[in-house]
């Protein structure tokens, strides 16, 4: 979970960078279309990267695979939180999903979702970004501070 300007500089639209809030969603999207989830924890808040790594580790030994999915991405806007400095909101078009498929206990298992949907908050195309130690993340529950 979206590119744009936001926050500080940053390099050029499309490039990852923890400089800005597109930018930090970019590196997010970028790892997670690699099927990089191990390298998309660097673009994830600090205190939810447990929740994200337990989750794949987690369907990982329930012996199902977890697959994301980029089609069509852009950002198509960001919106810096008025009353706090440290968060913005990136909505981008296009879709970002993730899926989860194999066998687990006898039951076959065949599941896509948009990816905000991991935490059940937020709009489906949009990502809440924080900034922590003056470097931009993604919240992937949207209320990381």
């Amino acid at each position: 979970m979206i590119l744009a300007a936001c926050g500080s500089g940053g390099g050029p639209a499309g490039t990852p960078s923890h400089d800005s809030a597109d930018g930090a969603v970019r590196g997010l999207v970028d790892a997670l279309s690699a099927g990089d989830t191990r390298g998309a924890l660097d673009w994830i808040a600090t205190a939810e990267r447990s929740q994200f790594s337990s989750a794949i580790d987690e369907a990982h030994t329930l012996g199902l695979k977890v697959v994301f999915t980029v089609k069509q991405f852009s950002v198509a806007s960001v919106s810096p939180d008025a009353s706090d400095p440290n968060r913005t909101l990136v909505r981008y078009g296009g879709q970002v999903t993730f899926c989860v498929t194999g066998t687990t206990a006898g039951r076959a298992v065949d599941n896509c979702s948009a990816v905000q949907s991991l935490s059940g908050k937020g709009n489906a195309d949009t990502f809440v970004c924080v900034r922590q130690g003056g470097r931009w993340y993604v919240s992937i529950s949207g209320a990381a501070t």
